[in-house]
């Protein structure tokens, strides 16, 4: 985790945390940015893996848009991350895109994250939010994408407290040991994204 991992100072040094910004203070924010550009489509001799929100549906949907928090309304959101594994002893995961759609009909919205996976992006796998809304979505997509040659790991996960707890301090650990970076942008989409 790293010695100013929050868990590492309230369990170990027995520290008291006040509002040191919460969980993404501005030296946590420094460390998530990486220099590498975004990308839309997939480079050769690179693997990828997605990260699927599910978010309700809607009659009149859009999407897929630039990731935007001004509506604040909940969206289903896809982040692309290349896994670089190469010469290292843990992989190192770069967010290269992001996607988002609110109000979309999850059957619309499941044949266009078919062709994101496996034809724009060849992603070996996808971990979806399974958690209510989701449940159906990563079922169908479960079943679509593990079949056939170019099969596709697809791994539900569901939010409860415990797991919510342990996906938070192991984000948060994989942050403090650099190896999670986001797509170098304007400055300003990285604060938005860890802020809502």
């Amino acid at each position: 985790f790293g010695a100013s991992h929050p868990f590492i100072r309230t369990e170990y040094e027995l520290e008291t945390l006040d509002g040191e910004g919460g969980l993404f203070p501005p030296h946590r924010l420094a460390q998530l940015q990486g220099d590498h550009p975004r990308h839309h489509r997939a480079e050769p001799g690179k693997r990828y893996a997605g990260l699927l929100d599910v978010a309700g549906e809607e009659e009149e949907g859009s999407g897929p848009n630039a990731w935007d928090n001004a509506a604040r309304r909940d969206s289903t959101a896809l982040t692309v991350v290349e896994v670089e594994t190469r010469g290292r002893e843990l992989p190192v995961y770069r967010v290269v895109d992001r996607l988002a759609w609110t109000g979309t009909r999850h059957t619309a919205l499941h044949a266009q994250l078919l062709d994101l996976v496996r034809n724009v992006w060849g992603m070996s796998a996808l971990v979806v939010d399974a958690t209510g809304v989701g449940a159906g979505l990563a079922s169908f997509l479960a079943d679509a994408l593990g079949r056939g040659p170019r099969r596709v790991t697809v791994e539900s996960f569901i939010f409860s407290g415990a797991s919510k707890s342990e996906l938070g301090w192991d984000s948060l650990g994989l942050i403090d040991g650099g190896r999670f970076k986001e797509y170098a942008d304007d400055g300003d989409e990285l604060t938005r994204v860890y802020r809502h």
